[in-house]
């Protein structure tokens, strides 16, 4: 869903041909990527077993869950297409 939301922030203004709204675009893919920090911090603090979940799902090098204080470090995001 991410995925398609910044296609769609890059596309459509590049195909418009309006750099103010890819200028816009590229603000809404920091506003996503904030949105997608504060899902997991949500979802840590109010969803019993989801901190463990994610440590389990997450592969190798993706990033690291810390639930101390309810707090949520990415040490790295990698977006794959």
């Amino acid at each position: 869903m991410y995925g398609g939301a910044i296609l769609y922030f890059i596309g459509a203004p590049l195909l418009l041909g309006s750099w103010y709204a890819l200028a816009i675009g590229i603000l809404m893919i920091g506003i996503l990527a904030l949105r997608a920090v504060w899902e997991e911090q949500m979802l840590i603090a109010e969803l019993p077993g989801y901190a463990d979940y994610a440590q389990r799902a997450l592969p190798d090098g993706a990033g690291s869950v810390v639930t101390g204080d309810k707090a949520l470090i990415l040490t790295k995001i990698r977006i794959a297409f």
